[in-house]
């Protein structure tokens, strides 16, 4: 059966299915149609990978912890509650998998082909004007997702996955990687800019210096002839305060720390919306998200598994730790790891995974 369906296949499928869910057709599919298949996928990979002592230990008692959440919580939690959790708990235990002789070259080939028909499928419908994303149709790359913050997540999580599986220095990748990278930019979301240009400079090390007055060149050029995205760009990067996350995130914050109960064992799954002056928002960040869905007692164990796995990746390789210190940093910024299905929070479960063949390119970083 592993001949028929060999985890390479396995994992470049559960990425796709990761980037069609988020798209417009959703509107006629069902999520829960793809959170379907993508669990089935998740125990085919768990069955076909070994057992880690240490990170089953810390399975366990973060599954102990968020159980004993949910109990508190029970009156709260709706059926989307208890969805996230199941979809959260297969992740987990994917985690704590370590799936060895894989050919990641085959997985970085499969990714290729997948990012190659993303991009032609965004750029597609911002040439053709055809983005569903209300008043973004000339400015602003959204392709077909409602929303471009989630056309950025899906470049960044291809980028790092391509580079991560990138052992061979192959110029073609390194291409692609380079395009999703201008891609973020014409996104106009920050927070993926940020964590992609970190990891680019990673990447490339010195060549970085070489061919970012290239990069730059490109970038002028396209902004002298789209003056008007400029001026969206210089408004956005201006704008003090991020869009007011951080009041949104201090104001979570006194909330949970009103009283004992929901301190420590948060105030249920999907529960958590702050009220500030007229406005009305989700805590866009995965930790406080975290923390008010199960309590600090879960968040720290939590945390405590997230140091043991950058620790762990650190000894596997230099890209590997690099690439998943980057989506834990993204993670500050929007509310994508740590619940169910979302790319990032995939491809960070794949990486570790696969950590021993996650390798330093040739030649060093």
């Amino acid at each position: 059966m592993e001949k028929v369906f060999p985890a390479e296949s396995a994992i470049a499928l559960l990425v796709f299915l990761q980037i069609v869910q988020s798209s417009i057709i959703s509107i006629v599919v069902s999520t829960s149609f793809f959170n379907g298949i993508s669990l089935v996928i998740c125990f085919w990979l768990i069955s076909l990978g070994v057992k880690v002592y240490n990170d089953l230990l810390f399975i366990v008692l973060l599954s102990v912890t968020l159980i004993f959440s949910m109990l508190v919580n029970v009156s709260s939690i709706e059926q989307g509650g208890y969805n996230t959790f199941i979809l959260f708990v297969s992740c987990l235990v994917l985690l704590s998998t370590k799936i060895n002789k894989i050919n990641i070259d085959v997985i970085k080939n499969k990714i290729a082909l997948i990012t190659i028909i993303f991009l032609g499928a965004i750029y597609l419908f911002f040439i053709l004007k055809i983005q569903p994303t209300p008043g973004l149709a000339v400015f602003i790359l959204s392709g077909p997702y409602l929303n471009q913050n989630t056309t950025s997540m899906i470049c960044l999580a291809l980028l790092v996955l391509l580079g991560s599986s990138n052992y061979r220095k192959s110029r073609f990748i390194e291409i692609l990687m380079v395009v999703l990278f201008f891609s973020i930019l014409l996104t106009q979301a920050r927070a993926a800019f940020l964590c992609a240009s970190i990891y680019l400079a990673f990447y490339f090390g010195r060549r970085a210096l070489i061919s970012a007055p290239i990069i730059l060149l490109i970038i002028t050029l396209y902004f002298l002839n789209n003056p008007e995205s400029y001026s969206r760009v210089v408004i956005k990067l201006s704008d003090s305060g991020g869009s007011g996350r951080l009041e949104f995130w201090i104001k979570a914050f006194l909330d949970l720390t009103e009283s004992v109960l929901p301190f420590m064992f948060g105030v249920g799954i999907n529960q958590m919306m702050i009220n500030l002056g007229d406005s009305t928002l989700s805590v866009h960040n995965s930790y406080i998200n975290f923390f008010a869905s199960y309590g600090v007692v879960a968040l720290i164990v939590l945390l405590s598994y997230l140091f043991y796995i950058v620790s762990v990746s650190f000894r596997a390789s230099k890209l590997l730790c690099a690439s998943l210190i980057v989506f834990l940093l993204y993670g500050m910024f929007e509310t994508v790891l740590f619940g169910g299905y979302e790319i990032v929070w995939i491809v960070f479960i794949i990486l570790y995974v696969l950590r021993d063949e996650v390798k330093t390119p040739m030649n060093g970083v």
